[in-house]
């Protein structure tokens, strides 16, 4: 089994390898040894956030004090990863109308959750789901790619129905008698907004042994679904599959159709987004890498027939410049039916979300207009120097207007091992 992973999801964002620790943006103050960022003052070790003064290594997340000899629920000693993620604090741009992001802790494990996508009315939640650290394994296998061993790569759980392959009868198609570790599209839900997500399912969408990610539905008026996702294919590369769907959100499929040659070039696509915007006319955001694109970058397609055909995909114009990456599109029409493109950027030099407003709503007829591009989620800062948060990204919102996205953190490079150094988790930012 050879795998080719560094197109996928997050890491061609800093180049499919292990990030360099990032160093403080979006206002932040660093100076003599003093910090300034979101609100909180770091200087000689002793930090002050959410109101509370902490020194001595102890942290603060949400005004209580967290210290290295506290519980968590389970009565278990918190682990370097629960202060890690108790304590990051990434950063909202004044002006964006949003309050201060949370984390999803049902929904925030150690397997790594990408791809992120949340339905219009917020009861489902949809992602990538690999029960590893993605950067270790995608470095391994760069260095193994026939049949890697994958036991010791395997952190946070297992979906139900996850084959590693681990025992005899194999079922892998390559023969591989170490295991086998892919991706899953998992699904959680909710009864309403009030309530925590449960915990992650494995969707039916997903396909054994294969990489399964970047899910995506939209409702069509006669109360159909459009489900669209990414998938690997034989040749090592990701195509995006579509299905019509009249159910539900988590149907029982027959096999999903390729989108057509327009779409799925030889270069690789993911993290798709479809958006309907009347009974015939559709638009097709995806991730374009390599092939015309030296680096990641959006394109779009429309489709003026229901899907039946495609133009020819094209480079968004808010692409800063081919020697940067911008990423997972997502398109939001507001209470007053305005259009924005949500998206994904290292353009100052991280991975953060940005957004720009359409100048004429008009996105049947003039689809590529858009104004100035504006930062709304920056990387901001792990407190306590626990750690560092390397990227935001993959924006989804709610028809409320809530942001739906996910945080890659890091640990210190002296605390790094061979299989463990980074995690991803959902985080939301409620419309203020």
């Amino acid at each position: 089994m050879r795998t080719t992973l560094c197109a996928l999801v997050w890491l061609v964002a800093y180049g499919c390898s292990d990030s360099s620790e990032p160093t403080l943006a979006d206002g932040a103050l660093v100076s003599d040894g003093a910090l300034v960022s979101d609100g909180a003052l770091v200087s000689d070790g002793a930090l002050v956030s959410d109101g509370a003064l902490v020194s001595d290594g102890s942290l603060v997340s949400d005004g209580a004090l967290v210290s290295d000899g506290a519980l968590v629920s389970d009565g278990l000693p918190l682990t370097l990863w629960d202060k890690i993620k108790a304590n990051s604090r990434p950063h909202v741009t004044a002006g964006s109308g949003f309050a201060q992001p949370k984390r999803l802790e049902t929904v925030g494990t150690l397997a790594w959750e990408d791809g992120l996508y949340v339905s219009d009315d917020g009861l489902s939640l949809f992602s990538f789901y690999m029960p590893a650290d993605l950067i270790k394994w995608v470095s391994f296998v760069g260095t193994h790619p026939i049949c890697p061993a994958v036991a010791n790569f395997i952190r946070g759980e297992a979906l139900t129905g996850t084959d590693f392959d681990l025992q005899p009868p194999l079922n892998n198609p390559w023969g591989c008698t170490d295991g086998v570790l892919h991706s899953e599209i998992a699904v959680a839900s909710r009864p309403t907004t009030a309530d925590e997500f449960s915990g992650w399912k494995r969707h039916s969408l997903s396909k054994d042994f294969v990489y399964d990610g970047g899910f995506v539905s939209s409702l069509n008026g006669d109360g159909t679904f459009d489900l669209i996702f990414s998938q690997s294919t034989d040749n090592n590369k990701n195509d995006i599959f579509w299905v019509r769907e009249s159910a539900s959100l988590s149907p029982a499929l027959a096999s999903p159709v390729s989108l057509s040659a327009t779409i799925n070039t030889d270069a690789q696509q993911d993290n798709p987004h479809l958006e309907r915007l009347d009974a015939k006319n559709l638009v097709l955001l995806f991730d374009n890498h390599g092939i015309g694109d030296a680096d990641t970058q959006i394109r779009y397609s429309v489709s003026g027939d229901d899907g039946a055909s495609w133009s020819t995909p094209k480079l968004l114009s808010i692409n800063s410049d081919m020697a940067t990456e911008d990423l997972q599109g997502h398109l939001f029409k507001d209470s007053a039916h305005n259009w924005w493109l949500y998206f994904s950027s290292n353009r100052a030099g991280q991975v953060e979300i940005y957004r720009a407003k359409h100048r004429n709503n008009d996105l049947i007829g003039d689809f590529d207009n858009w104004a100035v591009v504006e930062k709304v989620i920056g990387v901001g800062a792990v407190l306590g120097d626990l750690g560092v948060i390397a990227a935001v990204g993959e924006p989804s919102l709610t028809s409320n207007g809530d942001l739906y996205f996910v945080v890659v953190y890091c640990k210190e490079a002296t605390e790094q091992t061979a299989y463990d150094s980074c995690d991803i988790d959902p985080w939301y930012a409620a419309l203020e």
